[in-house]
């Protein structure tokens, strides 16, 4: 099983993890640790300069290469905002120096319904920990059901905790989607949310 990935994206930080087709491999996580941003607008210069830092490692993943983009994100075609996900296709090299953290290959994608028992895996609270000068994290695995499902969106059975943001869900026959955050506003969050890869993987991952 692959293991979730502590990242940081300018000042926020967050959980990422791998995915792969056996020829090409990604690293996925959420835009809006990038952006800052609840909602998303699709503005290039948002990504302007912006690379994801591994924790623990020396790696650093920008997301341009001589200029040239090397990452896909997913316009929501209800918002005309972003979906909250991003894949930056890796190097070689790259992919070495992450390649303890283990893969998800695509084929492991499914479907999911309501009542199904859900895991998401994580670093809640990195940003705070990283900020009081704690440098050793374990990464936490936590129980939901699915309790609505609709388009590109899942809706879990309770709320979830930030620095999950990015992290893997995984299903009982397989991962379901990418975390990214919670109903409400800040003041009421209630359940967490999950962008389901079934729907929005076939964008994600070119």
């Amino acid at each position: 099983m692959a293991s979730p990935i502590p990242i940081l994206c300018r000042n926020n930080a967050g959980t990422g993890f791998l995915l792969t087709d056996v020829k090409d491999v990604w690293l996925v996580t959420c835009v809006h640790l990038l952006s800052g941003l609840k909602e998303t607008p699709l503005i290039d210069t948002i990504f302007t300069g912006a690379e994801m830092r591994i924790v623990q490692t020396s790696s650093v993943i920008p997301l341009f290469l001589n200029d040239q983009r090397r990452f896909s994100v997913v316009i929501n075609e209800t918002t005309g905002n972003l979906v909250d996900a991003i894949a930056i296709k890796l190097k070689p090299h790259e992919i070495t120096s992450l390649t303890s953290f283990g893969m998800f290959e695509i084929g492991s994608i499914k479907t999911t319904e309501v009542g199904e028992t859900v895991t998401a895996s994580g670093f809640p609270d990195l940003g705070k920990k990283l900020g009081s000068g704690i440098n050793t994290f374990d990464p936490i695995v936590v129980q939901y059901q699915v309790d609505k499902v609709q388009g590109l969106s899942i809706r879990l059975s309770t709320l979830g905790a930030e620095g999950l943001s990015g992290g893997p869900v995984v299903g009982e026959s397989g991962l379901v989607g990418i975390m990214h955050g919670d109903v409400g506003d800040s003041t009421a969050m209630t359940n967490a949310l999950v962008i389901s890869l079934d729907v929005v993987g076939e964008q994600l991952l070119r």
